[in-house]
Order: structure tokens, then sequence, then C-alpha cells
């Protein structure tokens, strides 16, 4: 099984620490109905919160789903040869198979894998829920980074909005979050990225 530092990509200031932390603490909140949880929009924030929810000892899987770009894959500079979800979609991999693990106990993390594939999900929704219902079993809470992509968050059991800072306004969010919903996505909140 490959194994990755996560330790750079989770490093916080002390400011950000207590705002991912009131951010967790809400999330937590809200109970375990909402295991697997979609972060739409900015990438970053996905993988930090993760780790924040970990420090609340669970068990967190991070699933890096942004198709567009595979950014977790990319500051590694690991190549393309590392499995990950979108092979699972393709069939070419096991659940159990595409789990990386950290050097932080209880936070493992699933790359995106041949983001070529990526069309393969749109025919294999059922699929996803199936896997998603597996990891449940294993993990407290799943974190996903999706980018922009809806058809995964509308999977979830629920997602947060990330906007920038520079272009958000209770407007502009209003209307994004009403857009999501009607595509079938329960948003939980709006988290503004002041980074």
């Amino acid at each position: 099984m490959f194994s990755v530092n996560i330790d750079t990509l989770v490093s916080m200031t002390p400011k950000e620490e207590t705002a991912y932390q009131e951010l967790c603490n809400r999330i937590l909140a809200k109970g375990r109905k909402f295991k697997t949880i979609a972060a739409i929009g900015e990438n970053g924030i996905a993988l930090k919160l993760a780790d924040t929810i970990r420090k609340s000892e669970n068990n967190v899987l991070f699933i890096d789903a942004d198709f567009s770009t595979s950014v977790f894959m990319n500051k590694y500079k690991l190549g393309k040869n590392l499995k990950g979800i979108s092979d699972y979609f393709a069939g070419s991999e096991l659940p159990d198979k595409i789990i990386c693990v950290t050097n932080k106990e209880d936070i493992n993390v699933v790359f995106t894998g041949d983001v070529d594939n990526y069309s393969v999900l749109e025919q294999n929704e059922i699929a996803f829920c199936k896997l998603m219902d597996l990891y449940k079993n294993d993990y407290d809470y799943i974190i996903l980074e999706v980018g922009s992509g809806i058809d995964i968050a509308k999977l979830c059991d629920g997602a947060l909005l990330i906007m920038n800072n520079d272009d958000y306004s209770q407007k502009k969010a209003k209307k994004e979050v009403n857009g999501l919903s009607s595509e079938g996505c329960l948003i939980l909140g709006v988290v503004i990225n002041n980074v």
C-alpha cells in the first residue's frame, strides 16, 4: 500500500486552525447523519477540514474527486501511475486497493487516479453510492474535494460551498446555493476562504 506524508498540505496558521476548528465543530454538531461531505468550489479546504475532523478523534477518509485537475497528486508530483477513484469507476481497481495511508493516524486518502476515466462516473452513480456505503463502514467521515463537480456532490450526504473572499457576496452565495440545491445538492453551509 502506498503511503504519503501530508504535513505540508495540512499545516495551518493559528488563525486558520481556529477557523477550521469552528467549521469542524459545526459539522460534528450535525451528528453522523452527514458522513459524506463534498467541498464544492475552491480547492485546498477539504483536506485541512478532514485533518481537523481527525483531530477530534474521528477516523476520516479524504477523497480527491476533483476530476478537472488532480490537485493532490500534482502537489506531490506523484505522476499518473497512482490508482484512484476514477480507476475504481473504470473497473480496474477494488475499493481497498485505492486507499492510500498517510503519516497521520486516523486519516487516509484516495487520489483521483487517471482523470481521463472521469466520464465513467456518468454511468456509475450507483457504483459511487455503493463505494461510499462501503467506506462508511470503516470511516466516521468521508470528505471529498470535488471542485465544481456537482455530479459527485449531489450523491453525498451534504456539501459545503467554498467561496473565495474576493468573489463572495451574500447575493452571489445565495444564487449559487439555490442553483446547487436545484441540482439536488444538500448545502450544509457556505465557507468563505480568506487565504
